[in-house]
């Protein structure tokens, strides 16, 4: 269906709206609650003129429609998606599958969007009108603005285990939203429903004010996958469970095994890419491509997900996308006092760090551990002088009023708000093998990632030891997220933001290493003579 669209106020808007839908989609105001949309929440597709659209509903046999128009003045158009139902009998252990619960699930595609174009939309059943920017195009020179953090939780059913919650919540929707916000990524440990999907339900409610505008873009952590122990088919495929020896892997999602993360998140799952969304697939938002894994699963070479990784990050185009970024729900490194989560990490570095430096990855970006520290740009455990632009790969300032030893290489004045602020407890950071500003940095030339751990947007915060590795840049234990601005092919602006005053409590600037710039080089060149070749004839 289509009409035009002219500018108006808003109450002569919705009139023509609700004209043009009468008996095309059946309304809440009718009287029919069941087929009311709930949860409405959107994410990025393959394509930037496309764009994903989820909401459920209680009732069976309701429309799964959308319709949508630019925000100035165009035709609107209707995206026509399909329903399924989840239940417990989609669960595949104890509580989860002895909790009864029925809902539809609703997705939708809409297309034909302008790359970079404002729209509003409405979704059958619903008089709420939602609005979007649409995804720009792969641009070397893009700026934009996204969030990061893990471990958020539900806000209302789960306060008591994730008290930060509401504030980061809140703090997003009323400081980051305003601002412009393109982009949320939620690194895993989700919702913390554990099998009880009334808190997954109240999860969704409360972040739709956000989700419904903003793609809300989610990697897979052990509160929704767990190794798997049921009769119904696993989501992710996987053969066998994932429950290495050294691991503290557990039946952390209450008997989810993946399938409420896998239902309510509709990621991006390109043809080309083969991957296996909501478990690992990738995305690219401007100048920026982001690869999500699960640390749920075996990264080991020769398995699976490490064949797809090491493939994605040989594929990326960094001429086109020149930053890398890596979005896993572990981390790779992590801060004193929490030894078995290390050797997690330890782990996960011996199967994927050699990947990360061979394709000069720019940023880590986890969670799982519950407070927010930042490394300097390492491998292998040592700092790395990157030698790139500006000279050094990420140079930054704890808010700790001092000065935060930059293990980046480079010493930096404090400075960028109270650490102490909102329940802040700073940890300095220690001079590393890049320490002092100059060359000769660890890890034999290797190019070096920045890992930043951000786990403290929600759950219960844990402890950080004052003595730590000399790879530590700066530690904090307070709620807050991730704050990042990219900025063309320059750098890309990090700030820790505290959730309950907006304190900024770190900040970084982080700019492509040597070995990041001759990638993006090399692919220039090589589109470059792609353009310049003459055409082949057959």
């Amino acid at each position: 269906m289509e009409w035009s669209r002219r500018p108006a106020g808003r109450a002569a808007a919705g009139a023509l709206l609700l004209l043009a839908l009468a008996g095309s989609l059946r309304a809440a105001a009718d009287g029919d609650e069941d087929c009311a949309p709930r949860q409405v929440h959107i994410a990025l597709s393959d394509d930037p003129s496309k764009l994903h659209v989820s909401w459920k509903t209680t009732g069976a046999n309701c429309p799964s429609e959308v319709e949508f128009w630019p925000e100035r003045w165009g035709r609107a158009s209707r995206a026509v998606g399909y329903s399924f139902l989840l239940s417990q009998r989609d669960m595949c252990g104890q509580p989860a599958a002895s909790n009864a619960f029925a809902l539809h699930v609703h997705r939708a595609v809409l297309e034909g969007l302008s790359p970079g174009g404002g729209y509003v939309y409405r979704v059958a059943g619903g008089g709420e009108e939602w609005r979007f920017t649409a995804a720009p195009r792969p641009s070397a020179d893009g700026s934009f603005s996204f969030v990061a953090f893990g471990d958020l939780g539900d806000p209302n059913y789960a306060a008591a285990k994730s008290p930060g919650a509401p504030a980061t919540i809140a703090r997003i929707h009323n400081t980051e939203l305003p601002a412009g916000l393109d982009l949320i990524l939620h690194v895993g440990d989700i919702s913390y429903a554990n099998g009880y999907p009334d808190i997954w339900d109240s999860f969704m409610d409360a972040i739709q004010p956000v989700a419904a505008r903003v793609p809300w873009m989610v990697a897979v952590g052990n509160h929704e996958y767990s190794p798997y122990d049921g009769d119904t088919p696993d989501p992710s495929g996987a053969p066998a469970p994932y429950d290495p020896s050294w691991g503290n892997y557990g039946s952390d999602s209450g008997g989810e095994c993946g399938a409420m993360v896998a239902r309510r998140f509709f990621m991006p799952d390109a043809p080309r890419s083969r991957g296996n969304a909501p478990f690992w697939y990738s995305f690219v938002h401007a100048g920026a491509a982001f690869v999500a894994v699960s640390t749920e699963h075996d990264l080991a070479p020769g398995s699976p997900q490490y064949a797809w990784l090491s493939n994605e990050l040989a594929s990326v185009d960094r001429c086109a996308t020149p930053w890398l970024v890596l979005l896993l729900h572990r981390p790779a490194y992590v801060v004193l006092p929490h030894r078995s989560n290390r050797e997690v990490g330890d782990h996960l570095r011996a199967s994927i760090e050699g990947l990360l430096s061979r394709y000069a990855v720019d940023v880590a970006i986890s969670g799982h551990v519950h407070n927010a520290f930042r490394t300097c740009p390492v491998f292998d455990g040592d700092c790395v002088d990157s030698g790139g632009d500006g000279g050094s790969g990420s140079s930054g300032s704890s808010g700790d009023g001092g000065s935060s030893g930059g293990s980046d290489g480079s010493s930096s004045s404090g400075g960028g708000g109270n650490s102490s602020s909102g329940g802040a407890r700073a940890k300095k950071g220690h001079h590393g093998g890049g320490g002092g500003g100059g060359g000769g940095g660890g890890g034999g030339g290797a190019h070096g990632t920045v890992h930043l751990v951000l786990g403290s947007a929600g759950h219960e915060l844990s402890e950080v030891d004052e003595d730590q590795d000399p790879w530590l840049a700066s530690a904090h234990e307070a709620f807050g997220y991730g704050r990042f601005r990219v900025e063309g092919r320059e750098r890309i602006a990090y700030e820790l933001v505290a959730s309950e005053n907006g304190a900024v409590l770190d900040s970084a600037d982080i700019r492509p290493s040597a070995a990041a710039a001759r990638r993006r080089a090399e692919a220039c060149a090589a589109a470059g003579a792609g353009a310049r070749a003459p055409a082949t004839s057959h």
